[in-house]
């Protein structure tokens, strides 16, 4: 192995634009910035604003199909692959075009490495804000192997990545279908009559309730969060803390983000910590408007900025996690938060008041019963997920370092 530089693998790099450009509701270009990059992926939200094709004419770069993104500027290091989206870069948006010989995943994975990541934030700049200039990515010398060498390591890396996305976008449909189902039956109140048939366009009675102020199903009242959810403060102190207790970072259902702690950031908590149990119901408080709920995948350890929420009854996961992970449920805990620079969400005589048209305890746990193989199809995938991501971060350094050889790879020849 050789020591070589980025600059040495690629044609050109740049960065977005400096300034704010013209935007435009119906451009059909998306601007987008360092946090936009999630994942590997170019992610675009609804907060993510357009510009027009003229205003794209007059900022866009010379990005191409083996261009890689790279976050520089607050958040440094978030490596996405453009594939062809219609995106015009800001100025913490580092562009990277790959020579064509070269395969481009072998430097994606190279920006992906630990001594990478050091590396940028040592070199970077700014006190508050952390600023990184393309030409210090460029300048990122490492130990480099033959083409044949880098092409089995992006193949290998690659095709871990692939079986991860593959577990995150099933768990996504999943997700969707399960909301889907709540929505039709709750919401619309269309859920099976006796006959099997959609009660509300079937001609199901519908009666005025003077609490809830509209019309519901006869039969239904109205219910609140604390009527069907208990919340658990299980605390534990850190010299109490077992190496088997803990649970590293994963995704949340369905593609959010909650807070799960590894050792290391065990050691930083200042307060208690709550453990967890699996198919509890955890729903991150702590800016609660960041929408970050999840049905545990194992059991484990949080923060007490984590609500741990367990249906009251055993049958009734999938009614309970539905009900709060609404978008109005979450609206009603983001206005009642407390605090200003990090709102955090109340449970007691707050949250647990949320109110909402309550079916009878039996439609209830005939949703949750319909669903739980999604449940459980989601859990074991998000397990899966957390074991090849585990694998990759693990056999990363060594691929790179040379510590496995083509012996060791001769899986991936086929």
């Amino acid at each position: 192995m050789s020591k070589m530089k980025i600059c040495d693998f690629i044609d050109k790099v740049g960065d977005g634009i400096h300034g704010t450009p013209k935007y435009d509701d119906e451009g059909t270009y998306f601007f987008i910035n360092g946090n936009n990059l999630v994942n590997g992926k170019i992610e675009i939200t609804n907060e993510t604003l357009k510009i027009s094709d003229l205003e794209y004419e007059r900022i866009k770069r010379p990005i191409n199909n083996n261009t890689l993104l790279l976050s520089i500027n607050g958040t440094l290091g978030k490596i996405a692959v453009y594939n062809g989206e219609k995106v015009a870069l800001g100025k913490s948006v580092c562009f990277i075009n790959v020579k064509e010989q070269v395969n481009k995943y072998f430097i994606k994975y190279i920006l992906s490495t630990k001594e990478f990541q050091k590396y940028i934030q040592l070199v970077s700049h700014g006190s508050t804000i952390k600023n990184l200039s393309p030409s210090q990515v460029a300048d990122y010398e490492f130990n480099c192997c033959n083409y044949e060498y880098q092409d089995k390591i992006a193949f290998l890396l690659k095709s871990l990545d692939e079986k991860i996305d593959n577990n995150n976008k099933i768990n996504e449909e999943l997700e969707s279908m399960a909301k889907t189902i709540y929505d039709y039956w709750f919401l619309q109140f269309e859920f099976p009559n006796e006959e099997g048939k959609p009660y509300k366009s079937s001609g199901g009675k519908m009666v005025w309730n003077e609490e809830l102020k509209r019309k519901i199903p006869e039969g239904w009242g109205k219910g609140y969060l604390r009527d069907i959810l208990n919340l658990h403060t299980d605390t534990i102190s850190k010299k109490q803390i077992k190496k088997t207790d803990l649970y590293t970072p994963i995704d949340c259902l369905p593609k959010k983000k909650m807070c799960f702690y590894d050792e290391a950031l065990i050691e930083e908590a200042q307060s208690s910590l709550i453990k967890y149990r699996k198919r509890d119901i955890l729903l991150g408080a702590m800016r609660v408007y960041f929408h970050r709920v999840c049905i545990a995948p194992s059991d484990g350890i949080t923060r007490t900025t984590t609500f741990v929420l367990r249906p009251k009854h055993d049958k009734n996961l999938g009614f309970s996690y539905q009900t709060i992970n609404r978008n109005d449920s979450i609206d009603y805990a983001t206005k009642n938060s407390i605090g200003t620079q990090q709102p955090y969400a109340v449970w007691e005589n707050n949250l647990e008041d949320f109110y909402f048209a309550m079916p009878p305890l039996e439609l209830m746990i005939k949703y949750s019963e319909r669903v739980e193989n999604s449940i459980k199809l989601i859990i074991k995938n998000t397990k899966e997920i957390k074991e090849l991501t585990s694998l990759r971060d693990f056999i990363l350094p060594l691929l790179m370092n040379g510590q496995v050889g083509f012996r060791e790879l001769a899986l991936v020849e086929d």
